[in-house]
Protein backbone atom coordinates (compact mmCIF):
# COMPACT_ATOMS: atom_id res chain seq x y z
CA UNK A 1 0.00 0.00 0.00
CA UNK A 2 1.42 3.44 -1.19
CA UNK A 3 0.82 6.20 1.34
CA UNK A 4 -1.21 8.25 -1.60
CA UNK A 5 -3.98 5.86 -1.70
CA UNK A 6 -4.55 5.95 2.28
CA UNK A 7 -4.48 9.81 1.86
CA UNK A 8 -6.46 9.98 -0.77
CA UNK A 9 -9.05 7.42 1.00
CA UNK A 10 -9.03 9.61 4.30
CA UNK A 11 -8.40 13.27 2.96
CA UNK A 12 -5.40 14.45 3.76
CA UNK A 13 -2.27 13.46 5.57
CA UNK A 14 -3.74 14.81 9.30
CA UNK A 15 -6.96 12.89 8.75
CA UNK A 16 -4.93 9.82 8.17
CA UNK A 17 -2.69 10.42 11.22
CA UNK A 18 -6.01 11.36 13.27
CA UNK A 19 -7.73 7.90 12.03
CA UNK A 20 -4.21 5.65 13.07
CA UNK A 21 -3.51 7.57 16.21
CA UNK A 22 -0.66 8.76 15.28
CA UNK A 23 1.44 11.96 14.73
CA UNK A 24 1.19 13.52 11.23
CA UNK A 25 4.94 13.69 11.29
CA UNK A 26 5.01 9.74 11.28
CA UNK A 27 2.97 10.45 7.92
CA UNK A 28 5.74 12.67 7.07
CA UNK A 29 8.30 10.60 7.50
CA UNK A 30 6.92 7.69 5.37
CA UNK A 31 7.13 9.92 2.39
CA UNK A 32 10.62 10.52 2.86
CA UNK A 33 11.76 7.24 3.17
CA UNK A 34 10.21 6.00 -0.05
CA UNK A 35 6.39 6.35 0.24
CA UNK A 36 5.60 2.73 2.14
CA UNK A 37 3.57 2.51 4.94
CA UNK A 38 5.39 0.02 7.50
CA UNK A 39 3.27 -3.00 7.66
CA UNK A 40 1.88 -3.60 10.63
CA UNK A 41 0.22 0.16 9.70
CA UNK A 42 -1.17 -0.96 7.17
CA UNK A 43 -2.85 -3.56 8.60
CA UNK A 44 -4.56 -1.06 11.07
CA UNK A 45 -5.37 0.99 7.93
CA UNK A 46 -7.02 -2.16 6.58
CA UNK A 47 -8.78 -2.32 9.96
CA UNK A 48 -9.56 1.45 10.09
CA UNK A 49 -10.98 0.99 6.31
CA UNK A 50 -13.07 -2.39 6.79
CA UNK A 51 -10.94 -3.52 3.99
CA UNK A 52 -11.48 -1.10 1.55
CA UNK A 53 -7.81 -0.69 1.45
CA UNK A 54 -5.86 -3.91 1.85
CA UNK A 55 -2.26 -4.59 3.46
CA UNK A 56 -0.06 -6.26 0.80
CA UNK A 57 3.61 -5.20 0.48
CA UNK A 58 4.68 -8.65 1.33
CA UNK A 59 1.63 -10.39 -0.44
CA UNK A 60 3.93 -11.37 -3.44
CA UNK A 61 6.69 -13.17 -1.05
CA UNK A 62 3.69 -15.14 0.51
CA UNK A 63 0.77 -16.53 -0.08
CA UNK A 64 -2.91 -15.33 -0.45
CA UNK A 65 -3.72 -18.00 2.39
CA UNK A 66 -0.39 -17.07 4.44
CA UNK A 67 -1.46 -13.49 4.00
CA UNK A 68 -5.04 -14.24 5.74
CA UNK A 69 -3.80 -15.46 8.69
CA UNK A 70 -1.55 -12.39 9.07
CA UNK A 71 -4.13 -10.27 8.61
CA UNK A 72 -6.40 -12.31 11.14
CA UNK A 73 -3.59 -12.40 13.65
CA UNK A 74 -2.62 -8.55 13.52
CA UNK A 75 -6.33 -7.47 13.91
CA UNK A 76 -7.28 -9.76 16.74
CA UNK A 77 -4.19 -7.95 18.37
CA UNK A 78 -5.91 -4.85 17.71
CA UNK A 79 -9.02 -5.54 18.86
CA UNK A 80 -7.90 -7.38 22.40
Amino acid sequence: MQIEQAVEFFGNQTKLAQALGIAVNAVSNWKVRGNEIPMPVQWQIELATEGMLRAGDCAHLLGEKEMETLRHKHMMRLLD
